[in-house]
């Protein structure tokens, strides 16, 4: 498994402003395809929806380990995930099942 490669700040705003968004009740994905074979990954967990650094930094690890696993089976491009409010109440299962279901892979 290779490290996921980081997104950078003009890839973030080219996927923000053309990718394609995908939402359910927890989560949000905005995913733009890129020509290259390339994956890449970022977890946006916003400070209003968790005031401690701790329940942030969580959710990221957990969305970072879960598209890890996910990788080999995503299409190449550049994914961003919005973790929205409660999403720290989810299970680690329940959290993959969201984000496979919003990349498009059956689980």
């Amino acid at each position: 498994m290779t490290k996921i490669q980081r997104t950078s700040r003009e890839l973030f705003k080219r996927v923000m402003k053309k990718g394609r968004g995908r939402n359910s009740k927890h989560l949000s994905l905005k995913f733009l395809p890129l020509q290259a074979d390339e994956k890449s990954f970022v977890a946006v967990v916003s400070k209003k929806n968790y005031k401690r650094a701790v329940d942030r930094n969580k959710l990221k690890r957990r969305a970072r380990a879960i598209f890890r696993k996910l990788e080999e089976n995503a299409a190449p491009g550049s994914y961003i995930l919005f973790l929205k409010s409660k999403s720290l109440l989810l299970t680690y299962q329940e959290l993959e099942k969201e984000v496979a279901d919003l990349i498009g892979i059956n689980k």
